[in-house]
């Protein structure tokens, strides 16, 4: 081969058309997983809502006293009025008070609300249960 016929700005230009493409694809790649992120986050299970504010709203609506367990071991018993992400305002004989979500430890419903995160439960279904033992061997 002789170096006088080779085209060095061929070469070149080639070797930027390479890279030009490969940089593409790498884009389009990152778009697609930031499109598989935002899909997942929107099928989850609560679908935007946090766990504990289906919680408390559901306390609220049912009107289901609680007991609010504070960090410091002291503990107060009322109804929910209304909640945001920082606090719970509750309702202890007519009077109403705020407590911050930051200093409490544990909230404990008086009634069983198990039932709101199960399907089975929310919607009556009775589980289909096997019999304990088998009616005939013979």
């Amino acid at each position: 081969m002789h170096w006088e016929s080779f085209n060095f700005k061929m070469l070149i230009f080639k070797l930027v058309r390479i890279r030009f493409k490969f940089n593409k694809l790498i884009k389009k790649e990152k778009k697609m997983n930031k499109k598989e992120i935002m899909n997942n986050d929107k099928n989850s299970l609560t679908s935007g809502r946090r766990m504990q504010d289906s919680f408390l709203n559901y306390c609220r609506k049912k009107e289901i006293p609680v007991i609010l367990e504070m960090n410091n071991s002291y503990t107060s018993e009322g109804y929910i009025v209304g909640f945001d992400q920082d606090s719970i305002v509750l309702d202890q004989n007519g009077a109403q008070q705020l407590y911050f979500l930051s200093s409490l430890c544990c909230i404990k419903p008086k009634n069983a609300v198990n039932y709101i995160f199960n399907e089975a439960y929310r919607y009556k279904k009775v589980l289909n249960r096997y019999p304990e033992y088998t009616a005939n061997y013979s």
